[in-house]
């Protein structure tokens, strides 16, 4: 049986990091899985990692806002050079810092051992709460 395409992207991403020489005890989750058992050298991967990663996020998140005209006082998208807004090269530019992001939430998944799987019934879970809340007319 094939993969999904979630499932080939959280293997991309744990070969990425174990080429960029990210441990394995990270990439596999077995770190949370030590943390749990209150190994100090475990529960400080965990959290050295988890705020490698969550911080990387922000930057990718921070530079996706920059190429957004969010400066009421510039015409450029944020710090870049000037290129067409809404053309090919700026809907290209923002494309690659979504993924930029997706690269460092699959890092935290794989970090707490979200699975592809367990994130798609999460998400499931999540988009029915959010659904009830605007349908209910109370969030």
């Amino acid at each position: 049986m094939d993969k999904d395409r979630l499932d080939q992207v959280f293997d991309m991403q744990r070969g990425l990091q174990k080429r960029i020489g990210t441990p394995e005890s990270v990439v596999s989750g077995a770190s949370l899985k030590q943390a749990q058992f209150k190994h100090a050298d475990a529960e400080f991967e965990v959290l050295t990692w988890h705020k490698e990663f969550t911080l990387s996020l922000m930057m990718e998140a921070a530079e996706l806002m920059d190429w957004m005209p969010w400066k009421h006082w510039s015409k450029q998208l944020g710090n870049k050079e000037f290129v067409e807004p809404y053309g090919a090269t700026h809907v290209s530019e923002v494309h690659l810092e979504i993924v930029d992001c997706l690269h460092f939430l699959v890092n935290l998944s794989l970090l707490w051992g979200l699975t592809p799987q367990r994130m798609f019934e999460i998400y499931q879970e999540k988009n029915a709460i959010n659904a009830a809340r605007q349908e209910s007319g109370k969030y």
